[in-house]
């Protein structure tokens, strides 16, 4: 499934720039893990799993940065 979501979205992001793709997809990558470190209270934890659950839908759009 990974790798027929990954070859859509590889099709789609050649008609964006890929350079913002791939800064979109790092800082998508720190966000969830900077609410883990300083979250204080259960709102802010479940709003970092949701984060990750979000990340891990486009996980696929790594891999067609080439």
């Amino acid at each position: 499934m990974n790798s027929i979501v990954a070859i859509l979205i590889g099709n789609t992001s050649d008609f964006i720039n890929r350079k913002w793709q791939f800064i979109f997809n790092i800082a998508f990558d720190i966000i969830p893990a900077v609410i883990f470190a300083f979250a204080r209270n259960i709102s802010l934890f479940i709003v970092g799993i949701v984060c990750t659950i979000i990340k891990d839908a486009f996980a696929p759009s790594s891999f067609d940065y080439f």
